[in-house]
């Protein structure tokens, strides 16, 4: 079937046919003509099925593709899936192995232990998320209007694809015992927070704040806000009083809240 468009939810199934513009030149195998063939897709569409990776590409026909998962893609999605429904506590190779239909030393030899896969996961978090960030954001918003994105982002995500979160929030937990996790962890929280530092808490968007608080600290306090909420979010998914919490992390974002 052709897919047309996809939205925040809705992700495009594997060995879907997704159609795209025809281009001048009909494109071959490269990698700067498959770089042309990528950006005949809208951004989502090739997002949602690719999760940021590339795969290896088959042609059929004038501008249609298909995208297949190579083994080792196709043991990461099978981890993360089994993970997400069971817990890394009760995930088993032999499990990941059945979800992704590979034999278990095929795991071994991609990713030499549970562990080794564990941190892939991680990564795989990670770019996943900053595909929905990249889709969210448009140019020429000002800083406040980027936190409230964030803000957005992160009710959407958790309403739409909570196992991104469920998947997350483990990781945290395990993180406290696996010095290497831990980095990988710490390196995922510093690149959200710079992220917000840089983007919302400009130096400018601060002084006319009037906060007394430094940058830094509001970007930790905003940061550590949204992750929290998400943690109740995901315990008590029916609360209502957890959405407004959400809403007011805004009062971070107004000059007047703190004059």
């Amino acid at each position: 079937s052709h897919v047309a468009s996809s939205s925040l939810g809705k992700r495009i199934p594997k060995n879907t046919l997704i159609s795209i513009p025809p281009w001048k030149d009909s494109p071959s195998g490269n990698s700067a003509q498959f770089a042309k063939l990528c950006e005949g897709l809208s951004l989502d569409q090739f997002n949602w099925y690719n999760k940021g990776r590339i795969r290896t590409v088959v042609r059929l026909k004038w501008g249609d593709i298909l995208l297949e998962s190579s083994q080792q893609e196709k043991i990461l999605d099978a981890a993360y899936t089994v993970m997400a429904r069971e817990g890394y506590a009760q995930t088993s190779l032999r499990q990941i192995a059945a979800e992704a239909q590979v034999a278990v030393s095929q795991i071994s030899y991609h990713y030499q232990n549970k562990e080794g896969l564990l941190l892939a996961v991680a990564r795989h978090v990670t770019n996943t998320y900053y595909i929905y960030l990249q889709q969210y954001l448009e140019p020429g918003m000002t800083p406040q209007e980027i936190g409230e994105c964030f803000i957005r982002l992160y009710q959407e995500v958790l309403k739409n694809d909570p196992d991104l979160f469920r998947v997350l929030y483990d990781l945290v937990g395990l993180a406290l015992w696996s010095e290497p996790l831990r980095l990988e962890v710490r390196e995922i929280f510093t690149r959200f927070t710079d992220r917000i530092l840089n983007d919302v808490f400009t130096d400018e968007f601060v002084e006319g704040l009037g906060s007394p608080y430094e940058r830094e600290t509001l970007a930790s306090l905003f940061f550590g806000g949204l992750f929290g909420i998400g943690v109740q979010s995901l315990l008590e998914p029916d609360n209502p009083m957890i959405t407004g919490s959400f809403a007011a992390l805004n009062v971070i974002l107004q000059s007047e809240r703190w004059n």
